[in-house]
């Protein structure tokens, strides 16, 4: 992470997988401010919206192309700085070649006095997303840049220090692993597990099987009424105590506006007892500051040592090609949690339209397709039924289409290859 306050001192920055403007509104904000005084942005990503700055250098790869674009980028960077690349990306970097792209943003970011390498929502959870965390790792590591990953939520580094990760101090498994190998049973803890989840189709089919699911939830949803055998109502953050702790590490504490409504608890009251009545340890919290301050200490700014951002990991191989039509999935704003999907004002806005499919000008025309056709969209998973839209800022061979939405969740997960047809 780093300080808001330094985004001005940066010079070059390169931002990997992101939709940002969308995604960090504030942040994007602050860049806006710094490019007018003479920062140099370059962005990798499968699809660009107008980010409402100006971006130096865009390049625009389909998924399965980012590690590919990555590699190119870090063999540009060592020839430009005369050094070698790690021995783990030798390889790797031996099978690419330096492109004009890749050579463009590679001279930006060398020529800057200070730089920083930042991973967007996207590059966070692109199937590939620990190479492209260690791609970009080492990108930086060769510019002496500062590294950072741009939170997905309002409280990611919250949930990091807290040891909600399965690298923690109790170590444990992913959410991927958790409902890929069936358990006997599953808190889900505000989770919408058809939309809250990367691949919900498989996710609610892994919560049908278990012998028992209970859901920790503010709202009832049908999702939850078909997995669940009891649904526990807890109070929303704007009617408990707590504690964010933002991308650059600053902890923000908050305090109830209003009475919780009914019967409803605060989350960690639950969470208290059930782990109480387990007759597990460290369940023994009598108030929100006891359980802030086994976090945190009394710090109000998170010592940076205690979030890394590296990463090791000791398989680097260039992701098969693809040849059928990619999905490109991001998670537009008013999508992202159930709070905002139930919102009446945001609903209403641009923002929270349903998805359309866009593809670029030259795919609609090679598949005999017309912008404003519907159009049929097929997964491994299931199918769904779209409006085509000509966009020539998604990458060729793709389809950009939003997941956290109801019209698109039977695709299943976010990645992977669909097939399109007129409806």
């Amino acid at each position: 992470g780093m300080a808001a306050s330094q985004i001005s001192t940066i010079y070059r920055l390169f931002i990997v997988g992101s939709f940002f403007r969308k995604d960090h509104p504030l942040i994007a904000q602050r860049v806006r401010q710094s490019i007018k005084k003479g920062l140099k942005l370059s962005v990798l990503n499968p699809a660009f919206d107008d980010w409402h700055l100006s971006i130096e250098n865009k390049i625009c790869l389909a998924p399965s192309e980012m590690v590919a674009g990555l590699a190119r980028v870090i063999k540009a960077v060592a020839n430009e700085t005369n050094q070698k690349v790690a021995c783990d990306f030798s390889d790797l970097c031996a099978q690419v070649s330096v492109d004009d792209e890749s050579l463009a943003v590679a001279r930006s970011l060398a020529s800057g006095r200070r730089s920083a390498i930042w991973l967007g929502n996207y590059a966070v959870q692109h199937k590939n997303a620990a190479q492209i965390h260690a791609l970009s790792q080492e990108i930086a590591r060769l510019l002496n840049s500062s590294f950072g990953v741009i939170g997905e939520a309002a409280n990611s580094v919250g949930g990091y220090l807290a040891g909600a990760v399965p690298f923690g101090p109790i170590e444990g498994r992913n959410a991927a692993q958790m409902l890929s190998t069936p358990m006997k049973a599953y808190i889900l803890a505000g989770v919408e597990p058809d939309l809250d989840i990367a691949d919900g189709v498989s996710a609610v089919k892994s919560l049908r099987e278990a012998e028992m699911v209970a859901a920790l939830t503010v709202f009832k949803s049908q999702s939850l009424l078909d997995v669940a055998d009891v649904l526990l109502p807890i109070a929303p953050f704007t009617e408990t105590a707590g504690t964010f702790v933002n991308c650059e590490g600053r902890a923000q504490s908050f305090h109830p506006v209003t009475k919780s409504a009914g019967e409803s608890r605060a989350g960690w009251k639950v969470l208290r007892v059930i782990g109480s009545a387990l007759e597990l340890d460290g369940f023994d919290f009598g108030t929100i500051e006891d359980v802030r301050n086994k976090v945190l200490g009394d710090s109000l700014v998170v010592d940076s040592r205690r979030l890394g951002n590296s990463l090791a990991i000791d398989k680097f191989a260039l992701p098969e090609a693809v040849s059928g039509i990619q999905r490109i999935a991001d998670i537009p704003i008013y999508f992202a949690d159930p709070i905002v999907r139930r919102s009446g004002p945001l609903q209403a806005t641009r923002d929270a339209d349903a998805p359309n499919a866009r593809m670029s000008g030259t795919l609609i025309s090679k598949l005999g397709l017309k912008p404003g056709d519907k159009v049929r969209i097929k997964s491994e998973a299931g199918e769904v039924t779209v409006v085509l839209i000509e966009d020539n800022a998604v990458a060729a061979g793709c389809l950009r289409l939003a997941g956290g939405h109801g019209d698109t969740m039977s695709l299943g997960g976010l990645h992977g290859e669909v097939s399109v047809e007129c409806a």
